[in-house]
């Protein structure tokens, strides 16, 4: 038997342990081994875990279509936040559910979601549950028909009329193409990029970089931003070929650029974070697109789609249109056309007829589209 056999035959042991002791199900996902690849949890070993409850208020006056999210983050002491959605189907028959890993230090994990609803004896009913290999900020764990919505649901399930979705979230970071070795030394020491990067931003001793917001500077470092935006990278190499190493102020020209989101966008990029992100998702929106932070983008662009009212829909659709946040796009348009009659007579779409024809016309056009099928 060669080495690399008998490496392979020290290390199953431990494999084995660790799945065992951290899985509640005796079932081995297929995805958790992976040919010759062997896939360890190993992130600060033991799984990480949250429970949280959302609650949709009002739910019998949502319209067919009605779409909700809510970003939550899982702890201050952690890199990790999440979306959970909600859309009712066309006729208020049953409604999708999914949840989706938003903001992570790394790219995937395997993430096994248990949802349920909360009765109003507290209890957890309805569950239903999924393990699936998730990429930030990509695919989504998803239940089209989660729950039937008849008499039992609004009698037992809805409190003063109230639906409280319970999520139990169990994350494995993977960590594949690992190489056996002859020794296994479990005590893993935890990272803390995010925090060590948070405290480099705060404290910027050795910044090389300042960047003016309305007068106003922000010391930063050129690396961290070269690494984390290609913009700025490109940016960089620019004023290098210019002006040589000397260059050390960029002025910030956007308009959309205040002291809120600067800050906002420098802790996204040091950090992965954005505690800012719920009230300026609009102005963020549209600084992530100028600098190509798509982690970001997308945070920004799944709020708004949460959002969306008969007050923001033109407002959100035309911002969607000229950031290219086409499911943002999509999803507001879905909006319109679903609630016409209120937002057509808005003071937005008759502006939008004038100055956006392009925008009015794809939602006339679905309308028609709509009148014809009703008709059929």
């Amino acid at each position: 038997m060669n080495v690399l056999n008998r490496n392979w035959f020290t290390l199953f042991p431990f494999a084995v342990f660790i799945f065992i002791q951290h899985q509640s199900t005796n079932a081995t996902p297929a995805t958790l081994l992976k040919e010759d690849n062997l896939i360890l949890w190993t992130s600060d070993v033991e799984p990480y875990e949250i429970r949280y409850n959302w609650t949709l208020p009002y739910f019998s006056s949502l319209s067919a279509y009605s779409f909700k999210c809510k970003e939550f983050p899982t702890s201050q002491n952690t890199k990790f936040s999440w979306i959970v959605g909600f859309e009712l189907n066309n006729r208020k028959e049953n409604f999708e559910l999914y949840v989706r890993l938003s903001n992570a230090s790394f790219e995937k994990a395997i993430v096994k979601v248990k949802a349920s609803i909360i009765d109003n004896q507290l209890k957890e009913v309805r569950s239903k549950e999924k393990l699936e290999e998730l990429v930030v900020n990509g695919n989504k764990i998803k239940w089209d028909e989660f729950c039937k919505i008849d008499d039992d649901f609004r009698n037992q399930l809805l409190v003063d009329d109230k639906l409280t979705i319970s999520l139990q979230i169990s994350c494995f970071i993977q960590c594949s193409n690992f190489t056996p070795i002859s020794s296994f030394e479990p005590n893993i020491v935890k990272c803390d990029l995010s925090n060590n990067l948070n405290s480099l931003l705060e404290n910027p001793k050795f910044a090389d970089v300042k960047l003016s917001v309305n007068g106003k500077s922000y010391l930063a470092h050129k690396a961290v931003l070269a690494a984390r935006s290609r913009v700025f990278a490109r940016l960089f190499e620019d004023l290098d070929e210019e002006y040589g190493k000397k260059r050390n102020k960029i002025i910030m020209n956007s308009t959309y650029f205040d002291e809120d989101v600067m800050k906002a966008m420098l802790q996204y990029i040091y950090t992965g974070k954005c505690e800012a992100v719920n009230k300026l998702a609009g102005r963020l929106l549209v600084v992530a697109d100028e600098y190509e932070l798509y982690g970001l983008k997308n945070s920004c662009s799944t709020l708004l789609e949460g959002s969306l009212s008969v007050e923001n829909a033109i407002n959100t659709l035309q911002l969607a249109d000229t950031r290219h946040s086409n499911e943002l796009k999509s999803k507001a348009i879905d909006f319109i056309v679903k609630n016409s009659v209120q937002v057509l007579s808005t003071t937005e779409w008759k502006n939008m007829l004038i100055s956006n024809v392009h925008l009015a016309n794809e939602i006339i056009q679905r309308l028609a589209q709509r009148l014809s099928m009703s008709m059929k």
